[in-house]
C-alpha cells in the first residue's frame, strides 16, 4: 500500500468542498485504498489549521474529519526533527 503525507491544504480543500482532487484523496485515504500518515504535530496542524474562522467550518464536520483521520492513519512518531525549510518551519514537521 503506498503511505502518503498529506499537506493541511488538501485537507482544508477536501472539507471546504465534497468533489476535486483534494476530497479524493482523503477519500482513498479514509477507504484505506492509501495510507495517510501523520504525527501528532501534523494532526495539531490540521486542527489549528481548520479551526481558522475565516474557513467557517461547522465545529461537527471539522470534529468528524479529524476522527476518520485519526481512525484510518497510521500515526508515527519522528525520531528528530529538522529544519529543511527556513521561512515555513511547521512544514517541517511535513517532512519528519
Amino acid at each position: 500500500m503506498i503511505r502518503v503525507v498529506i499537506d493541511a491544504n488538501v485537507v482544508v480543500s477536501a472539507n471546504l468542498r465534497d468533489e476535486g482532487l483534494p476530497a479524493a484523496i482523503l477519500d482513498l485515504a479514509a477507504h484505506k485504498k492509501i495510507l495517510m500518515c501523520v504525527s501528532e504535530a501534523i494532526l495539531a496542524e490540521y486542527t489549528g489549521v481548520l479551526q481558522r474562522s475565516r474557513l467557517n467550518l461547522p465545529k461537527q464536520r471539522i470534529a468528524r474529519s479529524l476522527a476518520v483521520i485519526r481512525k484510518t492513519s497510521l500515526l508515527v512518531k519522528p525520531t528528530r526533527t529538522i529544519t529543511v525549510i527556513k521561512n515555513d518551519d511547521p512544514d517541517n514537521r511535513f517532512l519528519e
